[in-house]
């Protein structure tokens, strides 16, 4: 009975000695993110994109789904990666990060330098420096990629010019009537012209009647009396005779 106590015993420490290095070492891991974003204008619509990360220092940690140092994403729509590398201990690194285009143009380089170093509590902290190009190149802040190959202007469509309508064709000229000629006067009695004098009316044309009558009256009683005046001396010469 006591053997079979001990034996429990032994195991359960066995286990507990067992399980300890892995807690500990668990309590000493950090995970390292790598930020990659990009404007949707400043890369080509017509080409397809890839960002490679490769490992520097030989066994460096890389993040999931990397074969022999070298992890290849392709970007999508979106328009950021994150890239995530876990760290269990201590150490330096460095990488290099670079875009290329689906026709093998390189369009972005940086090299990532990765300073894993111990925390408060016993913890891992993570620190990257990123640099245009390579080791000695420019520092920056973030790792932006950017299509510099100029855009292809775009060919306006040609305005389909307006088909000309048809010119009217001119009227026909008219051709003129011929002149109808003048109706003959009718025979007999013609039509007397209209005068410009104006015929005296009513009481008017009755005074220039008897005016008339008047004057041939004087005029015949003047002619009577010498015709008796001639006949009176006719008559006197004959007597003398």
């Amino acid at each position: 009975m006591k053997k079979w106590i001990r034996n429990i015993i032994m195991t359960v420490m066995t286990v507990m000695m067992a399980v300890a290095p892995v807690r500990v070492a668990a309590e000493y891991v950090t995970v390292l993110s790598i930020p990659v974003t990009w404007q949707k204008n400043d890369l080509l619509s017509e080409q397809k994109y890839t960002v490679t990360l490769s490992a520097v220092t030989p066994d460096a940690p890389m993040p999931q789904g990397s074969v022999d140092g070298v992890n290849v994403v392709s970007l999508e729509d979106n328009s950021s990666l994150a890239l995530q590398i876990q760290y269990a201990a201590p150490a330096e690194y460095w990488y290099t990060l670079t875009a290329e285009r689906k026709d093998g143009k390189q369009i972005a380089s940086y090299a990532l330098h990765v300073m894993v170093v111990n925390g408060s509590n016993g913890s891992l902290e993570a620190n990257m420096t990123v640099r245009q190009g390579s080791k000695e190149g420019v520092k920056t802040d973030q790792i932006v990629l950017k299509d510099d190959e100029p855009r292809p202007s775009a060919t306006p469509s040609p305005t389909p010019s307006a088909t000309p309508e048809p010119s009217a064709s001119p009227a026909p000229s008219v051709s003129p009537e011929p002149s109808t000629a003048p109706s003959p006067a009718p025979s007999g009695t013609p039509t007397p012209s209209s005068s410009t004098t104006s015929v005296l009316t009513g009481v008017t044309t009755n005074v220039g009647v008897w005016f008339f009558l008047l004057a041939a009256s004087l005029i015949v009683l003047l002619i009577i009396g010498i015709k008796r005046k001639d006949l009176k001396n006719s008559n006197n010469d004959n007597v003398t005779k």
